[in-house]
């Protein structure tokens, strides 16, 4: 993945058994508010007169608080589908096995 490995292990290493679907919760969390994130920011840009601060206000918290506010909106939204697919694909593996072991 690149982008996120750090906080993918850290996600994993806070799963425990005494709460076996945190990470299902998280990874779904993560794709839902990324996905509203990029409807929010898809909509301001789509107006007539762009907001740039709330734009910019977005991006930030899009890309986890960080400042890095120069990618655009295709890239954002191609990152972001690549990695909740592989999150998704990877729930769904998780929940396999989980029936597997049941």
């Amino acid at each position: 993945m690149g982008l996120l490995d750090e906080q993918f292990q850290k996600v994993l290493l806070l799963q425990n058994k005494s709460d076996p679907d945190f990470f299902a919760e998280t990874i779904t969390m993560f794709c839902e508010d990324g996905e509203q994130t990029i409807g929010e920011l898809t909509k301001r840009l789509d107006k007539q007169f762009v907001n740039f601060d709330e734009v910019a206000a977005i991006v930030h918290k899009l890309e986890g608080g960080s400042a890095r506010c120069l990618k655009t909106l295709d890239t954002l939204r191609v990152v972001f589908y690549e990695v909740s697919g592989k999150f998704k694909d990877m729930l769904q593996l998780e929940q396999q096995q989980a029936e597997a072991t049941k």
